[in-house]
Formats: C-alpha cells, structure tokens, sequence
C-alpha cells in the first residue's frame, strides 16, 4: 500500500557503503539522469564515502548520510544497522525499500516483518558453483561460498528482483525456492562511452589491444597473455596488450608471474585501475577489444566498448552475444587457440573491423539510463499495489 500521509510512493534506496564501480555507474544513472517520476519520493542511504563518490543526484532524490554505515568501530555499525536505521524506515513510512548492491543489511537479514523489499542482483559469481569450484585453493573460495548462502537466502525473502540480464535471470532463478515478481532491467551507457564521431579502423604498427576487468581467474587475462604471445609470434605483429583493472592480490601474483614466465614484459602492460576520463582515453587509442570473462550479470566494459566503435573479440559464455549480436568475433575464453584465431581475424580485416565496431554503436545506443530508470521506478511501483 502506498504512504498513507500522501499520495506518493516513499522508496527507500539503501546505497550503504557502496561498491565497484558499477555500482556507483548504477546509482548515478537511476537517481541522476532526471527519470525519478514525481509521484514516487526517493529516499537514498549512505555513508559520507559514497556520497562524495556519487556526486550530485536529482533534486527530488533526498539523500540521508550517515558516518555509522561504514565506521570502523563495529559497535558503531551495529547499532546503525539494529537501531538507527530500522526507526528511520518507521519514520518515513516507507512503502518499498531497494537494496541496489544485492545483498540486505543486517536487519534485513534478521527481521523482513512486512516490508516491501526488493534488490538488484548484480553479483552473478556466487551462483555459479562451476566458475566458484574452478579453483577451491583460492583464499576467496570460503568467502564465496558464504555469500552464496547468504545471498540465496536473502532473495527468497523478497519481493522483487531486478536482474539486469536475461542469463542473470536464468542462473538465479533456477536456484531460489521461492517465486519472486521480477524484471529484466539492463544498465545504461553513460554519454562520455558514446563516440559520436567516425572512427578509423586503419591499424599500423604497433597494434594495441585492450581488456578492461578486474583480475580474477573466471576473466582469463592468462590465456589473452597466451594468446597475445601466440599470435606475435605466427603474424610477426608489434602487438601491445593493455590491461586495465583492478582485482585481487593473489590474481594478480599469478598474473605478473605468468607475464615474467612468458618474457612477455615488453609488451603487456598492468594498467591498474583508472578513472571514467582516463578510460575513455584508454578506449580511444585502442585498435581491438578483448572480452575474455566467463561469468557475468552485466558486461557494462563490453558495453562501454561497443559505445567507442570498437572491433571486440568476445568470449562465447554467459549470453554475452545478446547484447553484441552479430558485432564481434567469439571464443572460448579457455581455449589459447580459439582467442587467437579471433585476434588474427580482426587484425586481417579493416572490412571485418568496421563493421563490428559499427554494429557494435548501433546496438549500444539501446541502453540508455533514463530507460533503465523509467523501467526501473515502473517495476518497483507496481510491487506497492
């Protein structure tokens, strides 16, 4: 039922400490691209961090800070997370609360009472036991499994889910008991991705590939380091390989030991992580994509490469041919040999290159943030009725 005070919907969204990027590109699209309806009041919920993080949101999005979220003293966040916080959702009256990061709070894990409650399942890698079990030696493998468990539970307490791909939706819900309302709400290309102008697909020497994820052993960056080595060697190319991201510590071990291995320091070079403007350079001076991951919710990396006309060699897992179509040239991510021939093909084509990357714009103008938000704020309002 909505707020009886008024006529409007009061949505609670609880940002909480935040997260990756994606997150704060998610957050930022639905309560900051002008799309937040009039009838609906929103509420959002975060530490101080976050919200410098964010930056300005929409005028009628009421943003409430508070320190305790991520204080570092846990009595602290007890006591937001078991007092402050459940007085304040009984004092706004709140008809829906939406968890963005796709795990409840504290409380909420506690104590559902009535509440209206939906989530956005942004993590796919705790419900793919294969991709989890791949490598049971690394020190992340108990933690996934307990967010597994935590994150299952958690979902089968909701109202609403909102998945923001079809396979996310298929993975997830043949595991919950539980038949929640749902939707199919992909996220949005920001505008800064969208290179207006035309793009040249002539490439000379040296020849510059990219791949944009964080380090972890389901996006494969060993078998592009292989399969970069491979091809130098068959085509006699100058090709440099960038990798931008982050990741975990032990990944990335693995990883700088295996470039030492192959002596492939010359010309594969660790980025770390970037900034929004630093990576869109990064996007415009590469020649090709590389899209190595297999699993994932959203590919929003892929996206932001379709966005920048670029041919992309794309690993054939996880439904990613949904959002490229017929706009890249796939592979097995697991395969050294498959990756490689991909490589070849788009290096021997300016034919093949163009029209990727030019298919590849057109089908990234689909994803827009005030759709994703439209569609969004639609969903969660039906679940108030």
């Amino acid at each position: 039922m909505l707020n009886s005070n008024n006529s409007n919907l009061t949505l609670f969204v609880y940002g909480g400490n935040g997260g990756s990027g994606g997150l704060v590109s998610y957050c930022k699209g639905l309560f900051g691209s002008r799309s937040v309806p009039l009838d609906i009041d929103v509420f959002f919920i975060c530490s101080p961090e976050f919200c410098n993080e964010l930056g300005p949101l929409d005028s009628n999005v009421r943003i409430i800070q508070h320190s305790w979220i991520s204080n570092s003293n846990r009595l602290k966040r007890l006591i937001w997370h078991l007092w402050i916080y459940p007085r304040l959702i009984l004092k706004e009256h709140v008809d829906v609360e939406l968890y963005v990061s796709g795990s409840l709070p504290l409380y909420r894990r506690i104590f559902h009472g009535g509440a209206i409650i939906a989530t956005t399942c942004h993590n796919l890698l705790p419900f793919d036991l294969k991709e989890i079990e791949r490598h049971p030696l690394n020190p992340d493998y108990r933690a996934f499994l307990r967010i597994r468990k935590e994150l299952k539970r958690s979902l089968q307490q909701l109202a609403g889910i909102i998945f923001i791909s079809e396979h996310s939706k298929n993975v997830v819900l043949e595991q919950l008991i539980t038949n929640p309302e749902y939707a199919v709400i992909p996220h949005g290309l920001e505008e800064k991705f969208r290179l207006e102008r035309p793009r040249s697909y002539v490439i000379g020497e040296p020849v510059t590939l990219l791949y944009v994820s964080p380090v972890f052993p389901y996006k494969h960056h060993d078998s592009v380091v292989r399969s970069v080595k491979w091809v130098r060697d068959m085509t006699g190319r100058d090709i440099q390989l960038r990798l931008v991201g982050g990741g975990g510590h032990s990944a990335v071990r693995e990883l700088e030991a295996l470039i030492k291995s192959e002596h492939a320091e010359s010309y594969v070079t660790l980025v770390g992580n970037l900034g929004r403007k630093e990576l869109s350079h990064e996007l415009t001076s590469t020649d090709i994509f590389v899209f190595a991951s297999s699993c994932e919710a959203f590919p929003i990396t892929l996206l932001e490469a379709m966005g920048f006309r670029l041919p992309i060699a794309c690993s054939n897992r996880v439904g990613m041919d949904t959002m490229l179509r017929d706009a890249g040239v796939y592979f097995d991510p697991e395969d050294v040999s498959s990756l490689s021939q991909a490589i070849i093909k788009l290096l021997s084509s300016e034919e093949m290159r163009r029209d990727c990357g030019e298919k590849a714009f057109t089908y990234a103008q689909e994803y827009t943030w005030v759709n994703c938000a439209i569609e969004t704020f639609r969903f969660l309002s039906t679940l108030s009725r």
